[in-house]
């Protein structure tokens, strides 16, 4: 991915492209009492330059991203004026308006008698300008407790004044050790205010977290975003799933679910590790939920640090596919997240999936058969065959249906069918000559080509099933009629003392037809590209009835006339040999095939 540009600010002083502060702001951190700092800040102060400094070399790069993680770095070794409004210009430069506001504010207010008139007029105009584009929040509440919004503490009640949002829906929550959390859903609009009254009631039959691990003494205890305390901690708890994060400097722990059981105590094992860079997670759409390592961290955005190792993030919303990625998180990596939900149009949150959607399919395949279940083939059983081959077709066709909201479609389908067999078969005579008296004996060699052929209807049921957020499992079942056409092109030769000729059958390759009945199960496995689907399967169709028989007639030689000796081949009179055979049986056949489908 890019790194996202610096635009120009609306300060030239402060034009992001150039990597500049302001003519009243130092260059470089430098807090009052430095020049005397004992050797180890001097060290910590020289580390928090050189990342002030690369951060500004990113930003002017044009990489915001990166420049931001090195401000914050240099920000936890030393905080000044140049790291702090450098991180303002990069979040208001990437986006993040409440967190650029909120950062701003902390200029104005820890520094406020190291800034010079002019840098505060700075500062001011662009405070007034991202106030504009927010909305705020006032929360009131009957105890002091914890504001979370979003899953991210926002101060404690009472408020020092109203909290800014960016507009949109937001999750409020009041926690307080000892009482119910109380929570409720806002809309904030573009400079609107919005208050809650929270009122929160004393916990009855609640259960109790503790958490009293030698090795988390001093900890910070988040429970669901809210800080409650430091290790050796214990609290009461509405019975159910908290989310329990622990801070020690730079050692956590990756957010766990806590089930809360009434009346009794719970005691969860944690481990703490070292913690990567802070990240930020984004999802469109901004009301999906987060998840981390399976645990629920919020909806829309969130921003930690979560321990060095392989970690899955999730985001999942109603009517959308969900997304999952797999970040290992290092010492220093950007590991910044933006994950899009592709919509689900047919999930009945939406107002065409209520009513079901329309598709269409073409499809088509390899049509094989073992056998066709023809007379010629059951002959063979009796006379032996020394040659056929497994019968091979095509079946293609259209189909289409209306899906239902539970991705069950009723569907039509139309196409055709076309499979054939090459068959050899011996079949020994004899024949009478009256002037000798003598019975000839003969060998009739035929060839058959048999075919099947013919348009089909169907109606049936299908079924799909999505397997993630682009692979799909489909089910068919197809009840209809073959309007079937059958022949078999007979050839051949017939050999009598070592003379062979050629034969001909009356009626050979001549059609007949019928209405067949057919039942076709299909399974598929395919993929869907927005509207658009792709798939590969194997179909199964079974013919139900036998086909009628052939209008053959008798095989006859095509020699030299009988002219000669009365025994030789060219006086066989004519043989009903083939005469009324099946053209074909019950049969299943096996189509391996691909379709290409759009959902309307």
């Amino acid at each position: 991915m890019l790194p996202r540009l610096c635009p120009k600010l609306a300060v030239p002083a402060l034009a992001c492209t150039l990597g500049l502060l302001s003519p009243g702001v130092r260059a470089e951190p430098a807090p009052a009492g430095a020049a005397s700092a004992p050797a180890a800040e001097s060290a910590k102060l020289a580390e928090a330059r050189r990342l002030f400094h690369e951060g500004n070399e990113l930003r002017r790069a044009g990489d915001c991203q990166r420049a931001l993680e090195l401000y914050r770095q240099s920000q936890a070794l030393v905080r000044s004026v140049p790291n702090t409004w450098n991180a303002a210009v990069c979040l208001d430069a990437l986006g993040r308006t409440d967190e650029a506001l909120e950062t701003y504010e902390q200029v104005l207010t820890e520094f406020r008698t190291e800034l010079s008139e002019p840098d505060r007029a700075t500062i001011r105009r662009a405070v007034e300008q991202l106030r504009a584009k927010m909305g705020s929040l006032d929360v009131i509440g009957n105890v002091a407790g914890t504001l979370v919004i979003d899953g991210r503490s926002r101060g404690r009640l009472p408020l020092g004044g109203p909290v800014r949002l960016v507009p949109g829906k937001h999750l409020v929550q009041v926690m307080k050790e000892g009482y119910a959390t109380f929570e409720t859903s806002v809309e904030v609009g573009v400079s609107q205010s919005a208050e809650v009254v929270a009122r929160l009631q004393p916990l009855l039959g609640g259960g109790r977290l503790r958490i009293d691990a030698p090795a988390l003494k001093g900890a910070e205890i988040y429970i669901d975003g809210a800080l409650l305390g430091t290790a050796p901690w214990e609290g009461s708890l509405e019975p159910g799933e908290h989310r329990l994060v622990v801070r020690r400097g730079e050692l956590g722990s990756a957010p766990a679910a806590v089930r809360v059981i009434g009346g009794q105590i719970v005691r969860p094992k944690i481990e703490l590790g070292p913690l990567g860079p802070e990240m930020r997670v984004a999802v469109d759409p901004p009301s999906a939920e987060i998840l981390i390592d399976l645990v629920p961290v919020g909806r829309g955005r969130w921003r930690g640090r979560l321990p060095r190792g392989e970690h899955r993030i999730e985001a999942r919303e109603e009517g959308y596919y969900g997304e999952v990625r797999a970040v290992a998180v290092g010492p220093t990596a950007k590991l910044d997240a933006e994950l899009r939900l592709r919509v689900d149009a047919a999930h009945p949150r939406w107002g065409a999936g209520t009513r079901g959607r329309a598709w269409v399919e073409a499809f088509g395949g390899v049509a094989l058969a073992p056998g066709l279940g023809s007379g010629a083939e059951s002959s063979c059983a009796a006379q032996g065959c020394p040659g056929g081959s497994l019968g091979l077709g095509i079946l293609a066709g259209l189909r289409g249906g209306w899906e239902l909201p539970v991705r069950l479609s009723i569907e039509l389908a139309g196409g055709g069918l076309s499979v054939g067999k090459r068959l050899d078969r011996r079949l020994p005579e004899s024949f009478y000559e009256s002037t000798t008296g003598r019975s000839v004996p003969t060998s009739y060699a035929i060839e058959d080509g048999l075919r099947l052929a013919g348009p089909f209807l169907g109606a049936g049921l299908g079924q799909r099933v999505p397997l993630g957020k682009v692979a799909q499992l489909q089910a068919h079942l197809l009840v209809g009629a073959l309007f079937a056409f059958a022949r078999d092109e007979i050839g051949g030769s017939a050999s009598s003392g070592g003379r062979d000729v050629p034969v001909v059958v009356e009626s050979a390759g001549e059609s007949v037809q019928a209405v067949d009945l057919f039942l076709m199960p299909e399974l598929r496995l395919g993929v869907r590209l927005g509207d658009f689907g792709l798939g590969a399967g194997l179909s199964l169709m079974l013919l139900a009835l036998d086909g009628p028989a052939l209008e053959t007639g008798d095989v006859r030689v095509l020699g030299d006339g009988c002219s000669g000796a009365p025994t030789a081949i060219d006086c066989a009179p004519g043989e009903a040999l083939v005469a009324g055979e099946r053209a074909y049986a019950a049969m299943l056949l096996w189509v391996p095939s691909l379709s290409a489908s759009y959902l309307f």
